[in-house]
């Protein structure tokens, strides 16, 4: 129930700024990767001003991975190098997960270890962005884990939702799927089992399936903050 209630309400906000950001002329979110990845750190420099823990003086510019389409393929948007302390995105991310990507790995920047955490992390800095692109992206993405999470859970309250939704929220969706479909397969699968044993090497118990363990942080939130 407080699972239908989060998604539903994720579904709201991405919808109300799905319309309002700037998009390309094929109808994905406009996206330029150089600003954004400079720009990121600005969620944060907001929400210090709220939390103390977010109050750090300046953060670092995101940076551009080299050979897209081999992290594509292995199925990695990101990657934070603790020994250099940077924070780097696959520009090949899709358009719609790009600035929450920025900020989810500027979270481990921050010290966020935990992916579940990371990706919370990054749903408030983007959504507490003053750009709506960011802003967008991130609810857009705590849709995605929310309703990930029902539709395992109840099929038809997913559906439902899904149904009543934003046709634009909708489109960028299904444009997700398709701009990610031709990278699925053998290579990604064995690339995420050695990520998988990564992450469990690391005390991250749940290996890969923690990036999604964000949807009870989010309904957490939802409870506490909008219901």
């Amino acid at each position: 129930e407080q699972l239908t209630e989060a998604t539903a309400y994720m579904a709201a906000q991405a919808g109300a700024l799905a319309d309002q950001v700037e998009r390309t002329e094929a109808g994905d979110l406009k996206t330029d990767f150089s600003a954004m990845a400079k720009s990121a750190g600005a969620g944060y420099a907001a929400l210090g001003r709220q939390y103390d823990f977010f109050a750090v003086e300046k953060l670092p510019t995101v940076k551009r991975l080299l050979g897209a389409d081999l992290f594509s393929y292995t199925g990695t948007t990101g990657i934070f190098v603790a020994f250099t302390g940077e924070s780097g995105v696959n520009p090949d991310t899709y358009a719609a997960s790009l600035p929450f990507t920025m900020c989810h790995e500027l979270a481990h920047y921050l010290s966020v270890a935990a992916e579940d955490e990371a990706n919370f992390a990054a749903f408030l800095a983007s959504t507490a962005h003053p750009d709506l692109a960011f802003q967008y992206s991130g609810w857009y993405s705590a849709f995605i884990y929310c309703y990930n999470a029902l539709y395992d859970a109840d099929r038809e309250m997913a559906s439902a939702i899904w149904d009543g939704m934003s046709d634009t929220l909708r489109a960028d969706c299904r444009r997700a799927n398709a701009h990610y479909e031709p990278y699925e397969g053998a290579v990604q699968n064995a690339a995420q089992q050695v990520n998988d044993a990564y992450l469990k090497a690391f005390d991250e118990e749940d290996g890969v399936e923690s990036y999604g363990k964000a949807a009870d942080l989010l309904i957490a939130w939802y409870l506490q903050e909008a219901a």
